[in-house]
């Protein structure tokens, strides 16, 4: 899987559906209930996000998509499918923080700092 960041709410939004349409059809493809699982906790997102609406912390904790991503699948998947897990973990990951739309997340410099500063 390559490195993938969401910069931004508007980026949060078209990785969210992008994410739907995926887990529409992968969980019709397969009885495995980690794609209902998956499918279910994006729409539950899309949902505490409508109209501008900021999650609770309580909603921004239950997710456990991003742990079914990691842990239920080969770590060497590649193609549309091993996009598709990384985009769910990084949605998992900028719900779960949830910044201000005009403090986009910043990502990491291969030395571990958050702000690209050595």
């Amino acid at each position: 899987m390559s490195a993938f960041y969401i910069r931004s709410r508007a980026e949060f939004f078209q990785v969210l559906e992008q994410c739907i349409a995926v887990a529409t059809q992968k969980n019709r493809e397969s009885s495995f209930w980690v794609f209902d699982s998956i499918l279910k906790q994006l729409q539950a997102i899309r949902e505490w996000t409508a109209n501008g609406r900021t999650p609770t912390e309580e909603e921004r904790s239950e997710l456990t998509m991003g742990y079914y991503a990691v842990r239920e699948f080969d770590d060497e998947i590649d193609g549309e499918f091993g996009e598709f897990l990384e985009w769910v973990v990084q949605l998992a990951g900028y719900f779960e923080e949830w910044p201000e739309d005009d403090d986009p997340m910043v990502e990491p410099d291969i030395d571990g700092d958050a702000n690209g500063e050595s």
